[in-house]
């Protein structure tokens, strides 16, 4: 792909990228509501202490082929601050993809695109991509003489098809995960009248005091701000309020579990679940998912991501995303100084840490 351009949109002007990102995320076949400007945007204003700007990568005609929110990042060697750069990163961002097209054409004038607009930075890490991205990408800062590490590891998300049903993804799990979805079921049922409730937009804004008293009383309550329970957090929640879902289980009336959940097409994608401590046995964080998945002839979906590995989404999925993450050198001195010594630590760190107790080789 030639004649490619890129401009780094600052925050306050994003609005002018809108309708071409919205464009380009709705018809991007790897696209997901976390590309998504209904949920960029809103994330950049809720957090927006560290972001550079969206980085626009267009084609010969005009038309936009990548986009990326820049922001800068934390990265410490032992004394040593690295000026990093990537995506915007907190509990929010589950994964990334900076929407290039699929044959590659445009990995290259992004990776440069993406070093001009990273001027003082050492570093680009780039987190949680879809599997063939990252190494693509890898491929690609080899070819324009840019140093990596190599493609490591990143999240691994649980899905479920729901595409020919409901009974047809409980039937295709196995027996002894069917039985584990049933017993939660059967105890949350056993701890009193159990109801749900599913809210959509201004319900959600006029639900945010319920909601927010059982996160309160959650596990990730009892962490203030780091359980993702800050006012940025809300904030976000409060630009999200088109979008998707908000899903309550209730026992006697009282609201005891709550459930976020984005859309885009036909996938819904978790965000983020609470439930109240004092009805732990009661396990009702399982019933309310099943609940939803349940319902979705219903409300139109088809696929849902479950966005973690919990015990629970063990137990509820029937496929996996695999993600990689990136981290590519900036030329110049310093990158090449800080590469050095990342390596160096690594081998020190392989060096002297003993060795688990089966005898194997120490974790990475």
């Amino acid at each position: 792909m030639a004649n490619l351009t890129s401009h780094l949109v600052p925050p306050e002007a994003i609005e002018e990228l809108r309708q071409n990102w919205t464009a380009l995320a709705d018809t991007h076949p790897e696209a997901t509501v976390f590309d998504h400007p209904d949920f960029v945007i809103p994330l950049m204003a809720a957090f927006p202490h560290a972001v550079r700007g969206v980085l626009a990568l267009h084609d010969g005609d005009g038309a936009l082929c990548g986009v990326m929110a820049l922001a800068d990042l934390p990265l410490a060697i032992g004394p040593l601050s690295v000026r990093e750069a990537g995506f915007i990163s907190n509990a929010h961002t589950l994964r990334h993809n900076p929407l290039l097209p699929a044959d590659g054409s445009a990995d290259q004038a992004f990776l440069r695109a993406v070093a001009t607009h990273c001027t003082g930075r050492d570093t680009l890490r780039l987190s949680n991509l879809p599997d063939q991205l990252a190494y693509r990408l890898y491929d690609a800062a080899d070819a324009i003489g840019h140093a990596t590490d190599p493609v490591e590891d990143g999240r691994m998300l649980f899905t479920v098809d729901l595409h020919k049903g409901a009974d047809a993804w409980l039937t295709g799990l196995s027996s002894s995960n069917r039985y584990k979805i049933r017993k939660a079921v059967k105890r949350t049922t056993q701890a009193g009248e159990v109801s749900f409730s599913i809210l959509k937009g201004h319900q959600i804004r006029d639900a945010l005091p319920v909601w927010q008293g059982i996160v309160a009383n959650s596990w990730q309550g009892q962490e203030g701000d780091e359980g993702a329970n800050g006012p940025s957090d809300w904030a976000l929640h409060e630009g999200l309020l088109n979008n998707g879902f908000l899903a309550f289980l209730s026992i006697d009336g009282t609201p005891v579990a709550s459930h976020r959940w984005l859309q885009h097409r036909q996938t819904i994608y978790s965000h983020v679940q609470h439930y109240d401590l004092s009805y732990k046995s009661a396990e009702p964080g399982y019933a309310l998912i099943a609940h939803v998945l349940e319902q979705g002839d219903a409300f139109g979906f088809d696929r849902a991501d479950l966005n973690g590995s919990t015990r629970q989404y063990k137990v509820l999925h029937d496929g996996v995303l695999p993600h990689k993450t990136l981290r590519i050198y900036l030329k110049g001195a310093r990158p090449r100084a800080v590469q050095v010594l990342r390596r160096w630590r690594k081998a020190a760190q392989a060096r002297f840490t003993p060795p688990a107790a089966n005898g194997s080789p120490p974790a990475p």
